[in-house]
């Protein structure tokens, strides 16, 4: 059909058992909005029938996708490395080889291999699967049955033969399951067994390793041609059932496939995506193809690209907005200051990661300690002043020691109606210490935040130049909870000791008080946000980590101006119970700190050590983090009302004190 005409009507004609004819055409009904007196056009559409990925086209173009980007200056995480373990899927039977007889050393050539990244699924699934263990290791040496392989491994072991690659790596059979040891070991290599592996498959669709991921579910698709007077070419329609909240009388849905299909298998409808695990994976790898229930996709530091799209490469900044993981960097020659911004960055899109993902809760730190000995190589050669040398020194509950100051401060960006209230809070913080041994200045596990001094996303100030540390570190009680692996799970009831000014708001004049936010000060998504006034001039900005008392009636009072100068209910939980531990200055005139919450000391038989030179912990008080405080924001309101500064105030009314940070 060929017209001038600037748009056009979809109008789809379904049967009332229209289920119970999918096999047959489906009638698509179009309206031109500019044909002669608004004729009907008529066209039959048959379904097409369910994808499979191992198919010819999808195989011929994910090896396009891999020619073009073997192209690229794509660096191996190692180039003397390989894999411990590889599984030999070359014959018809596999093998459990060694890195002595895939490597060949005469000639330094890393073998090609292919890695898995998928779900093991729940705990009846993970226990189906077939695992490495000492007592089958010499057999699996001699081989291995296809047929004994979980639907996620078959699959992976049929897209590697069909990349022609001889060797693939999947966790489940490369280590020991039940030797901690050999397990450790391999975690702090993670890094490199994705970053070398010639191309990471990754079952997006697949919800447990039962579940294969060359197939995915049939969404029953159809593809509409159109023509115009300069255009010509197919709309590939995806037509949705009824859902089952839906009576049987209403008609499927229909909409078009474009980028959002991208998102929904990478963020929204992916059980793999939300996976502890696969955070470091994804980072890693060299490059990815991509197994979802919409399409396929492949992904390298260079481009992105999904398989039919009408659409093409997403530039790096959009893909950065949609997918922050997949635009990881080895980076090169880099100041110190450069590689710890890029840290940062890796830890806040890492904190979105939640407890539920892991079997193991305690494997936060572990998972990505691959990733934290890649940088501590880099901070040993980078260009700084200082020298990273010992990590168990170095490396602190997933911060980086000379950059903790800065590290720990970081907001929350948290829905009104799901903020907890400071008992809730403070529980959760208990029971961070002890089962996931994270401390609660860690942004690790919780949720959405953004870092203050932090150079993208949404921090308030978008540089770190003019920030001078005030807080000082006397000790890091974060040590290694194993031996092998320094930047792994670490002992619970992790804390600092430090020494800092202290404001106590019991111990001073009454003059502070607490308003909301001005429409000036104000930042968005920001749900538990206050203003913090010394006779009646705003000072900084106090957000906090929990709902205050009435905050949700607080909220939505819409009659309050923001001039007046009421105390909110907020006052009695932050001015009663909390106070305000000075971190760093900015810009000279600004203070930047943390709100703690006292809590009362550990049990004796979770102190650590006394460390000589060091005063023991029930000497001192000891604190949660509960919220930060920072400048009105970016020195438009540092001055305005009064030339008292929050950070004059901690120099004439806070007491300098050595605390122990939880």
């Amino acid at each position: 059909m060929k017209s001038n005409f600037t748009g056009l009507y979809l109008r789809v004609a379904f049967d009332v058992d229209f289920l119970n004819k999918l096999p047959k055409p489906v009638l698509i009904k179009w309206l031109a909005e500019t044909a002669p007196n608004n004729q009907h056009l008529h066209t039959a559409l048959h379904l097409q029938p369910r994808r499979d990925y191992i198919q010819d086209s999808y195989v011929h173009w994910a090896r396009d996708q891999i020619l073009e980007c073997e192209g690229h200056s794509h660096q191996l995480a190692d180039n003397s490395f390989c894999p411990e373990r590889l599984l030999d899927v070359h014959g018809e039977r596999l093998c459990l080889v060694t890195r002595e007889q895939a490597f060949r050393p005469l000639v330094q050539q890393v073998p090609k291999y292919a890695a898995l990244s998928y779900c093991w699924g729940s705990t009846d699934d993970a226990c189906a699967q077939i695992t490495l263990s000492r007592g089958n290791l010499d057999r699996y040496r001699f081989g291995i049955q296809y047929d004994s392989l979980p639907l996620s491994v078959q699959d992976a072991v049929a897209m590697a033969r069909a990349l022609s690659l001889r060797y693939l790596w999947v966790d489940a059979l490369c280590i020991l399951q039940d030797d901690p040891s050999d397990w450790e070991r391999q975690c702090v290599d993670m890094h490199k067994i994705y970053g070398n592996a010639f191309v990471t498959l990754c079952a997006a669709s697949s919800r447990s390793c039962r579940q294969g991921f060359l197939r995915p579910d049939p969404g029953y698709r159809v593809s509409m041609p159109y023509q115009s007077s300069s255009l010509s070419g197919q709309y590939c329609l995806r037509l949705r059932g009824v859902e089952p909240h839906h009576t049987a009388t209403k008609n499927p849905g229909i909409r078009f496939v474009d980028n959002a299909t991208r998102y929904a298998d990478f963020n929204t409808d992916s059980l793999w995506a939300k996976r502890g695990w696969v955070f470091q994976e994804r980072a890693s790898s060299l490059r990815s193809i991509v197994f979802g229930k919409q399409n396929l996709h492949f992904v390298c530091s260079k481009i992105t690209r999904t398989k039919d799209a009408p659409y093409d490469d997403f530039d790096s900044e959009t893909w950065q907005r949609d997918d922050t993981v997949f635009i990881f960097r080895r980076p090169k020659d880099l100041a110190q200051s450069e590689a710890l911004d890029k840290w940062l960055e890796l830890i806040q899109s890492y904190s979105r990661i939640q407890p539920e993902s892991f079997t193991d809760k305690s494997d936060f730190l572990p998972a990505i300690s691959g990733l934290a000995g890649l940088y501590h190589q880099y901070l040993k050669r980078s260009k700084g002043d200082d020298v990273f040398l010992e990590p168990t020194k170095d490396y602190t509950a997933g911060y980086w020691r000379q950059d903790i100051p800065r590290s720990i401060l970081w907001h929350l960006v948290n829905n009104p109606t799901t903020a907890p209230t400071l008992p809730e809070y403070i529980n959760s913080l208990h029971h961070q210490s002890h089962q996931l041994h994270l401390p609660s200045w860690s942004q690790i596990s919780r949720g959405y935040t953004h870092s203050i001094l932090n150079n993208k996303h949404c921090g308030i100030y978008r540089t770190p130049l003019g920030f001078q540390p005030k807080m000082e570190i006397l000790n890091t009680h974060t040590a290694p909870l194993g031996k092998k692996n320094p930047f792994g799970a670490i002992q619970p009831n992790p804390h600092l000791h430090i020494r800092t000014k202290i404001l106590n708001f019991a111990t001073t004049s009454r003059a502070f008080s607490i308003r909301p936010p001005t429409l000036l000060l104000h930042r968005p998504h920001v749900s538990t946000e206050f203003e913090l006034c010394y006779n009646l001039h705003t000072l900084c900005l106090v957000t906090l980590d929990f709902a205050p008392n009435n905050n949700n009636n607080n909220n939505n009072n819409n009659n309050h101006h923001p001039n007046d100068h009421q105390e909110t209910p907020s006052s009695s939980d932050l001015l009663r119970h909390c106070q305000l531990a000075l971190v760093g200055q900015h810009n000279d005139t600004e203070a930047l700190g943390l709100v703690l919450y006292p809590i009362l000391p550990p049990p004796p038989l979770s102190r650590p050590p006394s460390t000589p030179g060091v005063v023991a912990p029930s000497q001192h008080q000891h604190f949660y983090r509960a919220g930060v405080f920072s400048g009105p924001g970016l020195g438009v309101m540092s001055n305005l009302f009064t030339d008292t500064t929050c950070f004059d105030l901690f120099e004439s009314l806070a007491e300098e004190k050595e605390i122990f940070l939880y």
